[in-house]
């Protein structure tokens, strides 16, 4: 079960999800990190990476299951601009860069990693996030808008489309 009590700083709207790893909604509610202490590991989510984020949280659930069933998982997901989600043996969630005159998507250090065992947990801090924080609970991806042709044509989804 869920304890808010351990779990959720009032006044600075921090969740600890696991030992060194917090999520965290800034004081304008308007943007979300998951952080971890004592390090400058960190994703930063806008309001529309992170709705675009939630939206992948059912494909992100069931490679766990499969890796402790044995099977072999190979995972990564484009969730938002130059943001991506891949499953090995945690979940991390790292910015790309493509370089110039290349059409090929290249890791960078910016990233954090959540271990599998604090992915139930991360789960339950960002429900708890959109349930106690109403603006946070309207954030929506950029692509309903109707000015939103496709994913490949919006800068916001994808900052480098020659890459796609």
């Amino acid at each position: 079960m869920f304890s808010s009590h351990h779990l959720f700083d009032i006044s600075m709207k921090t969740f600890k999800i696991g030992h060194v790893r917090s999520l965290k909604l800034n004081k304008k509610n308007d943007c979300i990190s998951i952080e971890g202490k004592g390090t400058k590991k960190a994703a930063h989510f806008t309001l529309a990476r992170w709705a675009s984020f939630l939206l992948c949280l059912d494909q992100i659930d069931d490679e766990p299951r499969r890796l402790s069933e044995g099977e072999d998982v190979v995972f990564c997901m484009h969730y938002c601009g130059a943001w991506h989600v891949s499953l090995f043996r945690c979940v991390d969630l790292r910015k790309f860069f493509v370089p110039k005159d290349q059409n090929t998507w290249k890791p960078t250090k910016t990233r954090i990693t959540l271990r599998l065992h604090e992915w139930p947990t991360f789960k339950q801090a960002a429900e708890k996030l959109r349930h106690d924080n109403p603006s946070v609970a309207n954030f929506t991806p950029c692509f309903p808008n109707t000015d939103h042709s496709t994913s490949s044509n919006c800068p916001k989804c994808n900052p480098y489309p020659a890459a796609i």
